[in-house]
Order: C-alpha cells, then structure tokens, then sequence
C-alpha cells in the first residue's frame, strides 16, 4: 500500500548496461564453445609434486650451506684477527728474527768451514804421515796413505798400490806406525801437547830404535816423558837424547820398604826403571 507507483529512472542507461551484459554473455558462449576438451594432467601433476618436493629438498641444502658459510666466514674472521696479532708480534720480534737468521748463516758458514777445513787436514795428514813413516821405517816398503775424513780412518797401501793388512804386520810395525800417526795428528792440529811413552823401544830391533830415538823422541812435541827399561836406552841412545833432556829420574823400588824412591840422575849400572823428561 505504501510502495510508490512512480520511482524515477533512466531507462536509457538501463537498456545499455543490460545490452553490454547481454554481449559479453554471447562472447563467452563463443569462447566456451570453441574451448578444447579436457585433458589428464594427473602425470603432470605428479612431476610438479616431485619437483616441489625437490625444491623443498634444495632450499633445506642452501639452508645449510648458508649455515656452514656462515661458520667458515667467522672462522675466517677468528683466523684473520689472529694473523693480524701474529703479524704484530713478529714485527715486535723482529730483531730476535734477524739475529736467528743470523746464526743459521753462520752455523751454515761454520759447517762450511768445517768440512773444507776436515778436507785440508786430511790432505796434511796424508803427508805427514808419508813423511814420518819414511823416516821411521828401515825399509821403504810402504807407498801411498789415504786418508777417509767421513771415517776418520787411514788405509796404507805398498809399492804395488795393494792395500796394506796392518794386523799382519809385526807388533814392532804396529807400534811405529800407531807412533807415526800420533806424531802425524799432533803436527798437524798446530797444538804441542805433552805426551808420555810407556816403554817405547821394547818391541823394536836396533836400526828401528835408533830412527825412533834421532826422528821421534826429539821431534814429537815440546815435552815428551819417556818410561823405559834399562835395555831400552842405552848409553848410545842416552847420548843422542841428552842435549833434549831436561830432568831424568830412577825410580827404584825397596824390596825392604815396600816402596819406590825416586832419585835424579841416569845411571845405567843401577837402573831399573829410568824416567827421561
């Protein structure tokens, strides 16, 4: 009853709103019509599972490469500060450095000096031990010496270039040669070291002593004490020494005191065993 029977509208715009309506409604039809049937995509879905499942996989990896980048980028940091203090200490160090590096130069230089020094005393030693075998021994029967600085050993050879058995020589041999080389060390080491002979002559025939006494005993060194026998050095011998010698000694032993006195002098008659210095 109270609706009203007029309402005022454009039915113009009415009319056209209902006639674009009405043609997008046919265009849709039309496109609906000439649509293509349907199609499974169950397989293809199946795939888009599988790859969102890998690339949920994938993005659990960058994760933790994330994670592991991120430690070894704070152990880089850790590691950079400690080089940084490393580098400040050595340069706090570096006198102490260059001191080391100096003494490793000179321990190279020194074994350096060392070897070629080695070489030359083996060469020194080579002849003199030549030299004074020459003048120690009657015969001339030994040839060339050679000298091993790595063993620090001789090897003798004879005229014939053999290499001489030394433990077949005689025991007279054994000792001049074992006197020679004594003799051969100390003259090349530069130093005049005392030495003391316990009965030197013993063993040797006469022209044997006689070389040891005029080329050894007065050449060896600026103080040699000899401990002989009184068949050892002979008046002869006494002789030639005596110009040498400084102090001579007779150590007799008293059967009575059970002791040995000690009286200077050299008398061949009542020596048993004489002192020379």
């Amino acid at each position: 009853m109270q609706y009203p029977e007029a309402k005022a509208q454009n039915i113009r715009t009415v009319l056209e709103e209902m006639k674009k309506a009405e043609d997008m409604l046919k265009k849709y039809r039309a496109q609906f019509d000439e649509a293509p049937d349907a199609v499974d995509t169950t397989e293809l879905d199946e795939q888009i599972k599988e790859f969102h499942q890998q690339l949920g996989e994938l993005r659990q990896k960058k994760k933790d490469v994330f994670s592991i980048v991120r430690k070894l980028r704070d152990e880089h940091t850790k590691l950079q500060r400690e080089i940084t203090e490393k580098q400040k200490l050595r340069d706090e160090l570096g006198p102490v450095e260059k001191k080391i590096q100096l003494l490793n130069k000179l321990r190279s230089a020194t074994q350096e000096f060392i070897d070629q020094v080695t070489l030359l005393k083996a060469k020194q030693l080579k002849l003199q031990v030549e030299s004074i075998m020459e003048q120690m021994f009657r015969k001339s029967e030994f040839g060339e010496v050679k000298f091993h600085p790595e063993k620090f050993t001789l090897t003798i050879y004879n005229k014939e270039g053999h290499e001489v058995d030394l433990m077949s020589r005689s025991e007279g041999e054994k000792q001049l040669i074992a006197l020679a080389m004594i003799w051969a060390l100390t003259k090349v080491s530069g130093s005049q070291i005392p030495f003391v002979i316990d009965t030197p002559l013993a063993r040797l025939d006469s022209i044997h002593r006689s070389n040891l006494v005029q080329h050894y005993f007065t050449k060896l060194s600026d103080q040699v004490i000899i401990l002989s026998t009184d068949t050892e050095i002979t008046s002869d011998f006494y002789s030639e020494l005596a110009p040498f010698i400084e102090k001579s000694y007779i150590l007799n032993f008293d059967e009575e005191e059970q002791y040995t006195k000690i009286e200077e002098g050299y008398f061949f008659e009542k020596v048993k065993n004489p002192w020379l210095v």
